[in-house]
């Protein structure tokens, strides 16, 4: 994860988003997982990914701008072949060509520009070995952003405004093509771009509030203190009659053809 003026917190997250981590094992098993080498979890979140590839028999390094995710990661992993680093996905460093996976999900749409990032996951690929990226507003330029731009919308009305000020809506969105385009530039063969499902929580608004309080109102969460839910209620609403509830999730697998 990775977002500037917000330190997102490993507890609330590990909690509220089950349906993310399914998400990121699912694509991981759909685009096929060696039984071991190395293993390269960007925006590592809470560790169950790691933790769940180190169960496999791969070598793990995993990374987190946050230092709550760091120390959550290390924790659920300290007996098995994970390093854990905090690390600012816009500044990522990564080995070259050190890689049997890179994966990254739920990730790239808190950066404002990805270009570094998806270089550098695809530079660290080894040849044979595979790519796999998801991550929300994937959808082409010209659909325009009515999630974000609803979204901003209903912070900007008089309840919110001022208390919102050091806390905008920071979503930013990254057409699909232009990110496989970045990929196939560092000479990875990209796969046709697949939607990935929206989790909302299966008609429970209790657990959708406390997914959205954990990751896509983390931020706005810490200045609302309990008045979160009603900011969130005002979201679902105002999205819902925008017809505009389609985060536009993608997953891209990029495979670096072997020697």
């Amino acid at each position: 994860m990775a977002r500037t003026g917000h330190e997102w917190r490993a507890e609330p997250y590990r909690a509220a988003n089950a349906g993310q981590v399914r998400a990121a094992l699912k694509a991981l098993a759909k685009a096929g997982l060696p039984r071991d080498g190395r293993f390269a979890d960007v925006g590592c979140g809470s560790g169950e990914v790691a933790e769940a590839m180190a169960r496999r028999g791969l070598t793990v390094d995993a990374c987190d701008i946050s230092e709550s995710m760091v120390d959550a990661t290390r924790a659920r992993c300290a007996a098995l072949p994970v390093t854990v680093a905090r690390q600012d996905a816009r500044r990522l460093s990564l080995p070259s060509g050190a890689y049997a996976v890179v994966h990254s999900s739920w990730m790239l749409h808190w950066l404002d520009n990805p270009a570094h990032t998806v270089r550098t996951m695809a530079r660290a690929v080894a040849p044979g070995g595979t790519l796999v990226l998801q991550y929300s507003a994937g959808q082409p330029r010209a659909d325009g952003f009515a999630l974000r731009d609803t979204l901003r919308a209903v912070a900007d009305r008089p309840a919110w405004r001022d208390r919102l000020t050091d806390a905008p809506i920071m979503f930013h969105q990254h057409p699909a093509a232009d990110v496989s385009l970045l990929l196939a530039a560092e000479g990875l063969a990209v796969s046709p771009v697949e939607p990935v499902a929206q989790d909302l929580g299966a008609g429970d608004l209790d657990r959708l509030r406390a997914a959205l309080r954990a990751a896509t109102f983390a931020a706005q969460a810490e200045v609302l203190g309990d008045d979160t839910d009603a900011f969130i209620d005002e979201c679902l609403a105002a999205l819902t009659a925008a017809g505009a509830l389609d985060p536009h999730n993608v997953c891209i697998v990029a495979r670096r053809p072997p020697l």
